[in-house]
Formats: C-alpha cells, sequence, structure tokens
C-alpha cells in the first residue's frame, strides 16, 4: 500500500473497528461462482469474497455475498471436494448452498 495517496486525516477509518473474525478459509461455492472464494466467519455470518484483480489503484475488484447462519453453527470446514460446508454443534457437516436473490449481497442459506 506504500504507492497509495492516503486520504486527509479527517476522512480515514483510524475509529473505525471491524467485527471479531472467527476463521477465514478458501473454497468453492459452486451455485455462486466458478473460482475458488474466500470465505470469513464473522459472529453469525460468513462473507464469501471473490476477487477478480487489483485495479491499478491498488484497490480490488470484487464480488462479495453475505450469508446469515443459524446460531448452532461451530465453524467452516471444507469437503473432501474443496466445497465450503459449515458444521454445527451437533457435528453435521453441511454443504453451503445459498440463495441470494439479487446475484450478489444478501444470501439465505437455502
Amino acid at each position: 500500500m506504500s504507492g497509495i495517496d492516503l486520504p486527509a486525516a479527517d476522512r480515514t477509518c483510524e475509529g473505525f473497528e471491524f467485527s471479531p473474525i472467527r476463521q477465514t478459509l478458501v473454497g468453492a461455492v459452486r451455485s455462486l461462482s466458478d473460482q475458488r472464494l474466500l470465505a470469513a466467519l464473522v459472529g453469525n455470518e460468513i462473507y464469501l469474497y471473490e476477487i477478480g484483480e487489483v485495479l491499478p489503484t491498488g484497490l480490488l475488484r470484487k464480488r462479495v455475498w453475505i450469508i446469515e447462519l443459524p446460531a448452532d453453527v461451530t465453524e467452516l470446514a471444507t469437503d473432501e471436494t474443496g466445497a465450503v460446508a459449515i458444521l454445527r454443534d451437533d457435528g453435521s457437516l453441511i454443504l453451503l448452498r445459498p440463495q441470494c436473490p439479487d446475484g450478489e449481497g444478501r444470501c439465505t442459506t437455502g
């Protein structure tokens, strides 16, 4: 980021606090993309990121999906094919198959 001009001090994110990330992994979610996605478990939501490219400005061209999860999800996992799954309190592993009515943004677990 050394080549990026930062905004004036009064326009920074200095006071912004990110929610703690419980876990990250990389895997496939075929209902959303043919690419491998970065998955971040934050609270009771999964943030899925498809990184397209790094732009000349240093920013990322990306698509993002946010999926609210049931309270009994303990962690993320991948199955033997590399597909993203959720692990529940009872030990069951369930593949992530989100339904995204707008194609991007907020989704349901489906």
